[in-house]
């Protein structure tokens, strides 16, 4: 075999072994990561007019809540609502939370949660106050994926404190936000299907694409 021979056929044997290492690392990355996406329709007065998308990423002792969202309605005006949620649980404790809400493109409120000891420092529209002596396992963001049975309280990572939780009836919940309004979550084998938000503008009805 001439040189030239033997000098292609090891460049051959590197890039199939460079393939296989490629390879090799993705798989074994996939393999690490859990994710589940949820998609729903928003809806209302009868009309679809925008999308939530929920998403969870699990690796090792990780998880990763990430939840965004616009709807777009004419009232008073053309009116774009949109809201992103991301929260990062450690060992099922929360870590840190960040969320926005923004209306026409215009940021309208956000909060930044960080763990802190054996507490959390919370930061509401630069409102800032600490959470001592407590261990957040369940939010806002997590009633997507996991049905809430037994519990009584969730967790609001945007207005950073419990919300009352009260079971209506088999697979269905009422959840009362700070502000006094209520939303109805309603499951099917742990998943969230429908959700009706008591929205300051109108009743928005969130509904699991099949």
């Amino acid at each position: 075999m001439s040189r030239i021979q033997i000098l292609k056929a090891i460049i051959a044997q590197h890039t199939f072994l460079r393939k296989w290492l490629l390879v090799a690392v993705i798989a074994g990355y996939s393999a690490q990561i859990n994710a589940q996406t949820l998609v729903y329709d928003v809806i209302i007065w009868g009309d679809t007019v925008g999308k939530v998308t929920a998403m969870l990423e699990e690796t090792g002792n990780q998880k990763r809540y990430y939840l965004k969202s616009y709807a777009i309605f004419s009232l008073f005006g053309k009116q774009k609502l949109e809201y992103e949620y991301e929260n990062i649980f450690r060992n099922n404790i929360l870590q840190e939370s960040n969320t926005k809400n923004l209306r026409n493109g215009d940021l309208r409120s956000y909060s930044r949660i960080k763990r802190l000891g054996n507490g959390y420092s919370i930061d509401i529209d630069e409102e800032i106050t600490n959470l001592p002596n407590r261990q957040i396992d369940y939010c806002i963001t997590s009633l997507y994926f996991e049905e809430p049975v037994k519990k009584a309280r969730v967790f609001s990572e945007r207005f950073g404190e419990d919300c009352q939780l009260k079971q209506l009836e088999t697979h269905k919940y009422e959840l009362e936000l700070p502000s006094g309004k209520k939303n109805y979550y309603s499951y099917k084998d742990g998943v969230l299907t429908t959700l009706e938000v008591d929205h300051t503008l109108a009743t928005l009805w969130l509904y699991l694409r099949k």
